[in-house]
This record gives C-alpha cells, sequence and structure tokens, in this order.
C-alpha cells in the first residue's frame, strides 16, 4: 500500500500517490485540442455518411420493374415495338429497373425469348423473370 505522508500540524495531503499523477497544463491543452480535432473529423464523417445514405436512397429506387412483351412477331415496351431485340433492350437500359418481366405468349419462339435474354444479360445485372401465357398472343 502506497502510504501517504501527513503534516502533522495541519493534517494535509502533501503528496499525491502514483496513480493520481497531473498532467501540467500545456499537455492537457494540447490534448484537449486533438480530441476536439478528432471529435469533429468524427462528426464530419458520419454526416458524410448519413448524406450519401439519404441521396443514394432518394436518387436511386431499387423497386423500378419493367416489363418487355414478346411476340411471335415483336418485342414491345411501352411505345415502341420492334421486329429486332436491340431496341427495346437500349430502351430497358435506359429505363434501369432492378426487374424486368418477359411476358410471352406460349406460341412465341425460344429463340426470341432468348434472343432479348442474351442482349439484356450482356449488359445489365437487373433480374429477369418469364411470364407465358396460355392462348392467343395478341400485343396492340
Amino acid at each position: 500500500m502506497n502510504k501517504i505522508p501527513k503534516d502533522n500540524k495541519n493534517q494535509k495531503i502533501l503528496a499525491a500517490p502514483s496513480s493520481l499523477k497531473l498532467m501540467p497544463r500545456k499537455q492537457k491543452k494540447r490534448m484537449s485540442i486533438e480530441f476536439e480535432n478528432w471529435l469533429i473529423s468524427q462528426f464530419r464523417v458520419i454526416f458524410l455518411c448519413l448524406a450519401a445514405a439519404l441521396l443514394g436512397g432518394a436518387c436511386s429506387s431499387k423497386d423500378k420493374e419493367t416489363t418487355v412483351e414478346i411476340s411471335p412477331e415483336i418485342y414491345k415496351i411501352n411505345s415502341i415495338k420492334s421486329k429486332l431485340a436491340t431496341p427495346v433492350v437500349d430502351e430497358v437500359i435506359k429505363l434501369n429497373p432492378s426487374k424486368v418481366t418477359i411476358s410471352a405468349c406460349s406460341t412465341t419462339p425460344p429463340r426470341k425469348i432468348i434472343q432479348f435474354e442474351r442482349e439484356f444479360s450482356a449488359r445489365s445485372k437487373a433480374e429477369l423473370i418469364l411470364v407465358v401465357s396460355q392462348g392467343d398472343c395478341v400485343i396492340k
């Protein structure tokens, strides 16, 4: 145990235990300034991360879904109709959806669906969902 010497007259502590040694004032100030700078930098990082998360969520909607219709004769998305897959794939890429539903008829040749899938998959990582409908296939 550490014995603390005392003055007999006033009973005051003359020496502090080694675990309670105090820092010089200059070092205290330097440490408090360093701590404040560190704290400010941490708040900046947190603020920037929150701002990026909020802006990123507002700027990109991950729930976009697009439907492409494929019949034996044509490919169609919105108002664009084409006998070739490329113009329709171009339009889908512009929309930048997270999911693309391919609506095809049972009479649609598989090569037309495969052509669209290959062209689209080469340019996008969006999920493709194939829906095949039975019966007559008329695209308006």
